[in-house]
């Protein structure tokens, strides 16, 4: 459970890669991502994943606010859930990283983790070759925005004990 991580956890990176595998099945999903926001640069970065196939390492991939779908969620404070050709034909698409490969049909989802007063701390977001209606028992955008939920207080008292 997410409670039990937070106790076992030794620091925030820890917490969130013993997170992710719950995450992904209870969501049904095929990869999970976790970008926190650095206010100062305007970016997230990425903390922990289950893979991303095109990047060589967690502290290459960097949205600006605004860039990609990710980018987007961050700086709306929006979730987003596309499906199939609906992800690559959205304005906001980039591509820039995947977590699957881009020939295979792919459902996306992000939220964002927000915090009091409406900051946007990170997002969480998640792919699966199964369309959105079929994760989640149908609702997945509701799921993970819960989970975002639980995760941002935790996420926002470690990094500022950091």
């Amino acid at each position: 459970s997410i409670s039990e991580s937070a106790r076992d956890a030794r620091d925030l990176n820890s917490f969130l890669y013993a997170v992710l595998p719950t995450l992904s099945r209870v969501l049904g999903v095929d990869s999970t991502s976790i970008f926190l926001a650095d206010r100062a640069e305007d970016s997230l970065f990425l903390v922990a994943t289950t893979g991303i196939a095109n990047a060589p390492s967690l502290n290459e991939v960097v949205y600006r606010y605004g860039e990609g779908l990710t980018g987007w969620v961050a700086q709306t404070g929006q979730p987003i859930a596309l499906d199939g050709d609906d992800v690559k034909q959205n304005p906001h698409w980039m591509g820039k990283y995947r977590e699957a490969e881009p020939s295979r049909p792919l459902s996306f989802l992000a939220v964002p983790m927000v915090w009091y007063g409406g900051q946007v701390v990170g997002v969480i977001r998640c792919n699966s070759v199964r369309e959105t209606r079929d994760l989640a028992d149908g609702d997945p955008l509701k799921s993970l925005t819960i989970i975002a939920s639980l995760l941002t207080p935790y996420v926002v008292a470690v990094r500022s004990d950091d």
